[in-house]
């Protein structure tokens, strides 16, 4: 199926605009705190903005994490007055279906009511901060998918479609919580990733990996993970296009690894200068947080 670039276009912003919708409609109407974590989330967020520091106390749960996502969101909040006080423990909380029970974690009273002011507004700005970065996560996916594979155009679309209507994905995304900046980067680092691999191991193809790859660490260690599939694609890059100089004619695999690893050894220089552009850039970015 071939769509024309203009069509690509208005469908990818049209998937954008739903996905708007929909992630806000779930940040304007689930109720305060009962997102899984977000009131940890939203303590460290209120922390940042008012006492312009990093916790160093065992209490505030999610003040292990680096402090990407909940510095912006307490950036956005201090527009409004980051507070707790229309937040109100449920006594009577029981997640499994009880009679006796109920499923929310806090009392939802007429200080969350709409027009929003105080710390309801301020919570509200950290979770649109939030549907803003996931919605950045849905295009920087069509422009990953459109660099992995470059042939397979509506595929790129069905997946970022696929990823904007995703239920617990936007969920989450209208949530204040730190996955949405881990996976933007995340994203966007994976699609720099792939365009070294395309360009033959060439670190400008995808100059902003290492920028991705340094905020995806200062917005959640577990983005470390890419870190090696990044390093393989571009070690597979700069062998690849060796090899395509002078395609091997035998079939026989144990041919074919053979003049891989021959390539491996005529590129590895080549290899290992842009895995240097790529990653120490990215340790730098993080060495303050990793150095603390």
């Amino acid at each position: 199926m071939h769509l024309a670039k203009r069509h690509r276009i208005v469908l990818l912003a049209s998937l954008l605009m739903a996905h708007v919708v929909l992630a806000g409609a779930y940040s304007a109407l689930n109720p305060l705190g009962e997102a899984p974590d977000e009131v940890d989330h939203w303590a460290y967020v209120v922390h940042l903005a008012r006492e312009r520091s990093l916790s160093t106390s065992p209490r505030m749960t999610q003040g292990k994490h680096p402090p990407f996502y909940h510095a912006t969101a307490a950036l956005i909040a201090s527009l409004g007055q980051p507070a707790f006080k229309f937040l109100r423990a449920n006594p009577d909380v029981q997640i499994q279906h009880d009679a006796g029970g109920a499923p929310n974690f806090f009392i939802h009273t007429t200080l969350e009511s709409w027009p929003w002011q105080g710390g309801a507004l301020a919570f509200h700005m950290a979770r649109l901060w939030s549907v803003f970065l996931s919605t950045c996560t849905v295009a920087a996916t069509y422009g990953l998918m459109r660099t992995a594979f470059p042939r397979q155009r509506v595929l790129a679309l069905t997946t970022a479609g696929v990823l904007a209507f995703l239920p617990e994905f936007v969920f989450i995304s209208g949530a204040v919580n730190n996955d949405n900046a881990a996976a933007i980067f995340g994203t966007v680092a994976l699609w720099g990733g792939f365009a070294i691999y395309r360009a033959g191991g060439q670190f400008k193809a995808g100059w902003w990996t290492p920028l991705a790859l340094g905020l995806g660490l200062l917005a959640k260690v577990s983005t470390l993970a890419l870190w090696g599939i990044i390093g393989g694609a571009i070690l597979l890059g700069t062998v690849t296009a060796e090899m395509s100089k002078q395609p091997p004619k035998d079939e026989n695999w144990l041919f074919t690894l053979a003049n891989y690893t021959r390539a491996g050894w005529r590129t590895w220089p080549q290899g290992l200068k842009t895995e240097l552009l790529v990653f120490a850039p990215a340790l730098l970015i993080a060495a303050p947080w990793l150095v603390r």
